[in-house]
């Protein structure tokens, strides 16, 4: 680690309170006994001076002090990729880009800061906001006072783990779909994903959608078509320029700037379909609950009540049983009689008397 990287990181550890601190008893005497004495300005006409017993040290240690509490530390800095990456490794943010180059060095001054909160959550949450402002702004200004930029310089200022890691951005929606295009402009950018046009039919498109893209709505393209999408849609550079800039092809800067419109168009019409999808389904629905109405009782209410009905019915029909006449279908004869008629033969048909003659 370089005496830079070790500085930032001994500081950082140092206003967090990560250093051994002294005990309260330890302070007051250091306080008492720093050798610093506040007088009236009326005192300093009648002072004798006279050699000091106990002069402060011009520098202690870090554990011999008390750190001030701080919310954040920051840093200023003349803008460049090496600089910027530098400070990134130490979770700092850019929240602020002059638009004017210095007139000595020429370069843009960045003003950069990292929280100290303990509370992870709430630190990472205001400084969240604060990242996102500032996007938005250098998105709307690369294509103007930061068009010099070069495409990796701009992805590394808009890009931030330690801001938008803790930030889950809602992917784009139909509203937002038809804030920013209309029907004719979704209809050519599918004309492009099908080869059907040139790319300059659509160049007026990719501002609209890098805007969307760096700002999270939509994902799925690589760094080489990011920084693609950047230039020609937010920094408004020619594909040649492009090219000598990345160094690459032209022929493979159209394939690349291809692939990725391609699939950000994909995104944005399966969003479109997705949304006819559910309303024809709620229509459907609707139409086919139509005549239902909603039951008034509970099912245990109405087990109760049919189980109820079932007995009164059976009680009743036991009832009807018990006053009909049913001896009209009793079997008469005796044991004796069954006993002799059942061994007189072995015939299939039995006779036992009746007591009363048939009708």
């Amino acid at each position: 680690m370089g005496y830079g990287k070790r500085a930032v990181k001994q500081l950082k550890n140092y206003y967090e309170g990560k250093f051994v601190s002294l005990s309260e008893d330890q302070e007051e005497c250091d306080e008492e006994d720093n050798g610093i004495e506040v007088v009236d300005d009326e005192g300093l006409l009648k002072e004798n001076i006279t050699p000091r017993k106990k002069v402060p040290t011009l520098l202690k240690r870090l554990s011999e002090r008390r750190p001030e509490k701080l919310d954040y530390i920051g840093t200023s800095y003349g803008l460049t990729l090496e600089l910027l990456r530098f400070w990134k490794k130490f979770s700092f943010v850019p929240v602020y880009l002059s638009q004017k180059e210095n007139d000595l060095t020429g370069e843009h001054s960045c003003i950069m800061i990292t929280p100290l909160s303990t509370d992870k959550t709430a630190s990472d949450s205001w400084i969240s906001a604060y990242f996102f402002d500032f996007r938005r702004r250098i998105l709307k200004l690369l294509g103007k006072s930061f068009q010099s930029f070069t495409s990796s310089l701009a992805l590394s200022i808009i890009h931030n783990p330690a801001a938008s890691k803790s930030a889950l951005a809602e992917k784009i929606t139909l509203t937002a779909i038809n804030t920013f295009f209309l029907p004719h402009d979704i209809q050519r950018l599918e004309a492009y994903s099908r080869n059907q046009v040139e790319y300059r039919l659509i160049v007026d498109l990719t501002t609209d959608l890098g805007m969307l893209y760096f700002q999270n709505k939509l994902d799925g393209i690589d760094t080489i078509q990011q920084a693609i999408l950047l230039a020609i849609g937010l920094q408004n550079k020619s594909i040649d320029t492009v090219a000598e800039e990345l160094n690459m092809p032209v022929n493979q800067i159209l394939a690349k700037f291809y692939n990725a419109i391609k699939k950000l168009t994909k995104q944005i019409v399966d969003v479109m379909e997705n949304k006819v999808e559910e309303e024809l389904t709620s229509k459907e629905m609707k139409r086919d609950t139509a005549g239902m109405e909603p039951v008034k009782e509970s099912l245990e209410d109405e087990l109760t009540t049919a189980a109820k009905e079932l007995e009164k019915k059976q009680k009743k029909e036991l009832s009807r049983l018990k006053k009909e006449n049913l001896s009209q279908y009793a079997i008469k004869g005796t044991e004796e009689e069954w006993g002799k008629a059942l061994a007189a033969n072995k015939s299939s048909i039995i006779s036992v008397k009746r007591e009363y003659p048939l009708n």
